[in-house]
């Protein structure tokens, strides 16, 4: 995987994906759902990163640490939001 850092550094336009994570479990349907929209993008060779964000809106939301664990593995670069 080639850093997100060296991506933005090439020149080469750069593409990301946000994904914001569900209320609830990752055994649930809004979880499972999620992580296999997660993993399509991880797999989508058009996009450079995909960010997570956490508790958008200050909703208590499924931690997006798990979620970024599943798209690092896949080889995709992830940027986690923390506010």
């Amino acid at each position: 995987m080639e850093r997100l850092r060296d991506i933005i550094k090439s020149g080469k336009f750069v593409i990301g994906a946000e994904l914001v994570t569900t209320r609830g479990k990752l055994q649930q349907k809004n979880g499972q759902m999620l992580l296999k929209l997660a993993e399509d993008l991880s797999i989508d060779e058009r996009l450079d990163w995909i960010s997570l964000t956490d508790n958008a809106g200050g909703n208590p939301m499924i931690a997006p640490d798990i979620v970024a664990r599943q798209v690092l593995q896949r080889g995709k670069n992830v940027v986690v939001n923390i506010t």
